[in-house]
């Protein structure tokens, strides 16, 4: 991990415990939780049910089979409650993997939000005076690329989850390769969009691709863990924004 990267971090983390950032904090905190919460809750009434049928009728295609070869009794009927229990269980697990997975491209969506927000912050704890004008992004090219990515995440997630339910601990290395990868890549160019232009954001992507795939595998991990992907969103941005300005605008 080269220096650029290890100060990104430093800096990243000191800032979260200054009162200016911990504010911005609770407020991405709120959005993204709350917005997460909200699609995890009113899925999981709907998934319970289809867990649920599921496991009941593997229960009673074990039972069918049990029956069909014993001689002299039928192997009692599962007990509802039980398999409930266990439809929970899955659910849960099931959940929370919904819940990880949508949480990535809802913290950075809201993420573009407090973007610029963050930015200038970041150039005061660093006291830093940026030479570089923002450039003006319309409304309609900010929502086509927000869809973009959006569609980009789902359509390479939906495609890996062959992989992710059949290939255990792979799985995990599965994930955060590819979130690594989309994640860096969609938070580093919604950042350096606002101050280049399109052929100048492509040669960063393309200069900067393996850095950003660090950083981006290395946020990822903080999604996974419990508690800490609390402070996973705002440290994404943090990060990336105290790599671009290094790296990108060459300040130290």
């Amino acid at each position: 991990m080269n220096s650029k990267i290890q100060s990104a971090f430093s800096l990243s983390f000191q800032q979260l415990t200054k009162l200016n950032f911990i504010k911005i904090f609770f407020f991405h905190f709120a959005l993204t939780f709350t917005t997460a919460g909200i699609v995890v809750y009113f899925s999981s009434e709907i998934l319970f049910g289809y867990v649920n049928d599921f496991v009941t009728s593997i229960f009673n295609f074990f039972n069918n089979i049990l029956n069909f070869f014993s001689e002299n009794s039928k192997s009692d009927t599962p007990n509802e409650e039980n398999i409930s229990k266990i439809a929970k269980i899955i659910t849960y697990f099931i959940n929370w993997f919904i819940f990880i997975y949508i949480l990535i491209p809802i913290s950075t969506i809201i993420g573009l939000i407090f973007e610029d927000i963050i930015f200038k912050k970041i150039l005061d704890f660093r006291k830093i005076t940026l030479k570089f004008s923002k450039l003006k992004i319309s409304f309609s090219y900010l929502i086509f690329f927000v869809i973009k990515n959006l569609l980009i995440y789902l359509l390479l997630n939906l495609i890996a989850i062959p992989f992710y339910l059949t290939l255990p601990a792979i799985n995990i290395i599965i994930f955060v390769m590819l979130n690594g990868y989309i994640l860096g890549v969609q938070t580093y160019n919604g950042i350096i969009l606002s101050y280049f232009d399109k052929v100048k954001v492509g040669k960063c992507i393309s200069q900067n691709r393996s850095e950003i795939f660090i950083i981006g595998m290395s946020v990822t991990l903080l999604y996974l863990i419990p508690l800490i992907n609390f402070f996973a969103p705002l440290l994404t941005i943090l990060i990336f924004v105290n790599y671009v300005i290094s790296k990108d605008f060459e300040i130290n």
